[in-house]
């Protein structure tokens, strides 16, 4: 088992590093093309539209992977959440494009352009039936591949000098391009046919407290984004995506280590012996990134985004503390989903939202450095809640 689950970790990481060193990339060229207000202007639109995807996926990757129990199942289970994922993501487009009509999102008819692609943005069900598989190192090449072409594409449009609703139309192209590769190789690796009623009954019975899980996690992400864009204006939103992209080197880690792990626990008598020893190692880093933070994030953001997003770099302490709370947890997450059910780990996530109270207040006051304190309190709430969840069930 550890011998695959190193394996499974080291590509999906390997993934990662390429997918984050795509994102510094891109980040540097967007923060040269775009500007301050206008990077701050697309990372919205981009929160609002990973937003919906969030919610239309609803994890349902985690159901393919932790129902099915032969290929047989697996196929069956594989449609059940295709046809669930694309019967959400047609609802997600028409009141995507309708609250994007009621709020005047900027961007204009790039905005309902760019959410129309959620109709081919169903990668969940086709990662679960990799996964299941083992095929982290498809998986591993698509998104590989898929940053690479970003980046090819980015400086293009820097080269050309773009609007804006180009690049959110090209956004939604990419991810599209993603989500129907992992498609073609899923229905390759098991034939789905009309799925039974029970296997549709099962997965939304697994997806929908965890696909409400993922929604809160997503709505704290991209909520609080959505809600720097309105209490303080696009220019916050892009110094804070200028940290966030930094920050989010570690964060890519943390999925790499949860899809694996998630799928070796699904497999086996789900111990938590293998997420102690997992956990001491990512404290260690996680240390030892936020005293990078704190050390050399003045001059990272500098050679990053430039001088004018030099006050990103406080962002990223936060954001890289954030990060390290995330990957600490990462082990427990997975376990709790799996030993208690997913309806524990969706109780967790919604009392956590209480932070949402003051979120308002400390973006008004503080700005992006105020939206990542939100997060951290997130967090916070969040460990709160599940230790007291797990208490009460051991005491059951």
């Amino acid at each position: 088992m550890w011998e695959r689950l190193r394996k499974n970790i080291g590509w999906s990481l390997l993934s990662m590093i390429i997918v984050a060193f795509s994102g510094i990339f891109i980040v540097y060229f967007n923060t040269r093309s775009l500007g301050v207000e206008g990077l701050g202007a697309y990372a919205t639109i981009l929160a609002f539209g990973l937003m919906i995807e969030a919610l239309a996926g609803m994890q349902a990757w985690q159901a393919v992977v932790a129902l099915a129990d032969n290929e047989q199942d697996l196929a069956d289970t594989f449609a059940a959440a295709l046809l669930i994922n694309g019967g959400l993501a047609a609802l997600g487009v028409v009141f995507g494009c309708a609250i994007a009509f009621i709020i005047k999102l900027e961007g204009g008819w790039a905005v309902y352009a760019h959410l129309s692609t959620l109709l081919i943005r169903l990668p969940d069900p086709a990662l679960g039936v990799l996964r299941w598989h083992n095929k982290f190192g498809f998986i591993a090449v698509v998104r590989s591949t898929i940053a690479l072409a970003s980046m090819a594409v980015v400086t293009a449009l820097w080269w050309i000098d773009a609007s804006l609703e180009v690049y959110i139309i090209s956004a939604g192209i990419l991810y599209g391009i993603s989500s129907i590769a992992l498609n073609i190789e899923a229905v390759h690796s098991c034939t789905p046919k009309w799925p039974r009623k029970a296997s549709i009954r099962r997965v939304l019975s697994f997806s929908l407290p965890a696909g409400g899980s993922g929604a809160v996690g997503t709505l704290r992400a991209r909520g609080v984004v959505l809600l720097l864009d309105a209490f303080a204006g696009s220019a916050a939103v892009g110094l804070y995506t200028v940290a966030d992209r930094i920050a989010s080197v570690m964060q890519l880690f943390y999925r790499a280590a949860f899809e694996a792990i998630f799928a070796e626990l699904s497999k086996f008598d789900r111990r938590s012996g293998i997420i102690l020893r997992f956990s001491a190692g990512l404290f260690v880093l996680s240390i030892a990134a936020w005293i990078s933070a704190e050390l050399l994030g003045g001059w990272v953001v500098a050679i990053i985004a430039g001088p004018e997003f030099k006050l990103a770099a406080e962002v990223l302490v936060w954001l890289v503390i954030v990060a390290g709370v995330n990957l600490v947890t990462m082990g427990a997450r997975a376990w709790v989903v799996l030993k208690l059910g997913p309806q524990t780990m969706l109780i967790a996530n919604l009392i956590s939202l209480l932070a949402m109270v003051i979120a308002p207040w400390l973006i008004i006051r503080s700005g992006a450095i105020g939206a990542a304190t939100v997060l951290l309190l997130f967090e916070a709430i969040w460990i709160i809640a599940i230790t007291a969840l797990i208490m009460r069930a051991r005491h059951r």
